[in-house]
């Protein structure tokens, strides 16, 4: 008599291979452990060899942040084995204090200055070194160059530049009849010396901000321009529909690392001007290393860093979020 086979699936009987059996069975706890023992591995592996890295950055950025948050409550001079808790007596400290509160005035319009100056001058030069003109290669690296230069390398070299008995620019602009120009103390003036240092610093960083912005742009599809060639758009237009919104993340890249370089400039003053005359060149940097080396009062330097980390932090925040909602407006 003829067999039947089963309904809804072959016949598997005594000639089926054992292998077809043990497969249609439930899967063995032991291999199910192995399993899910060898996703976590898996998931856990890129963290292991991230890890001694990670120990490191903590150790030494994570180990002098505390530090500094514990001594900006004491009264610590830097060199005693003991000191006192004292509240919030150095933050109350630094609402009177005139160096402190002239500092940071002077670290706000150096920011302000040259984060807006630099980023204006660097976007067009990009947007002219990333056509077809002819040495853009020689630009680029003319323009890029002072950014390799060590800081004080330049800082010595622009005050023997601004010197004005021996300096050449005093000389220069005297030959060319700009008596009135060549007659300003550039490094002894109160009222210019601030504006001096942000020239300076505009000079060194703009090629820097330029190559970001030069990457952004070759980032671009040509076919989009293309396109809008096409269509009959203005030069104006392309920039501000294909250009502008494309360049969105660049500009705040840019924006927040001048911004954070602006706001914690040191080496150009101190070797220029010593924050001189008086503090008209003094930034806020430089008043937390005169309070803890000069003045011996380690536990007010901390809150002032303190207060330096907070404030950036803050306007590094607003400006992403400010940054951020512009990027959605314009895509």
């Amino acid at each position: 008599m003829k067999r039947q086979p089963p309904i809804g699936g072959a016949d598997i009987g005594i000639g089926a291979h054992p292998s077809a059996q043990v497969a249609s069975g439930p899967i063995p706890r032991a291999v199910t452990r192995i399993s899910r023992r060898g996703r976590i591995t898996s998931a856990l592996l890129p963290y292991l060899f991230v890890a001694p890295a990670l120990c490191m950055l903590l150790l030494v950025y994570g180990g002098p942040t505390i530090g500094t948050v514990v001594l900006s409550f004491s009264d610590w001079d830097g060199v005693s084995r003991h000191f006192n808790f004292i509240g919030l007596r150095n933050f109350a400290a630094i609402l009177g204090d005139t160096e402190a509160g002239t500092s940071l005035r002077n670290t706000i319009v150096f920011t302000v200055v040259t984060v807006v100056v630099q980023n204006v001058l660097a976007l067009p030069l990009a947007l002219a070194l990333n056509t077809g003109l002819r040495g853009r290669n020689f630009f680029r690296s003319v323009f890029f160059l002072p950014s390799t230069i060590s800081l004080i390398a330049v800082a010595i070299a622009w005050s023997i530049i601004f010197d004005p008995v021996n300096g050449p620019l005093p000389a220069a602009l005297q030959s060319v009849g700009l008596g009135a120009l060549a007659n300003i103390q550039w490094l002894a003036d109160p009222n210019v010396v601030l504006y001096t240092l942000c020239f300076v610093n505009v000079w060194q960083w703009t090629g820097w901000s330029m190559v970001f912005y030069l990457a952004g742009l070759q980032g671009i599809p040509r076919d989009l321009y293309e396109a809008a060639r096409i269509d009959g758009a203005s030069p104006v237009a392309i920039f501000r529909r294909i250009t502008l919104p494309l360049l969105a993340s660049t500009i705040t890249i840019n924006l927040v690392l001048t911004t954070i370089g602006g706001l914690k400039v040191f080496e150009l003053p101190f070797i220029m001007t010593k924050g001189g005359p008086g503090y008209s060149s003094q930034t806020l940097t430089m008043t937390i290393l005169n309070n803890f080396v000069t003045n011996s009062q380690a536990g007010y330097a901390s809150a002032l860093s303190l207060l330096l980390v907070i404030m950036t932090l803050i306007v590094v925040a607003i400006q992403r979020r400010a940054l951020a909602r512009a990027e959605e407006r314009t895509l």
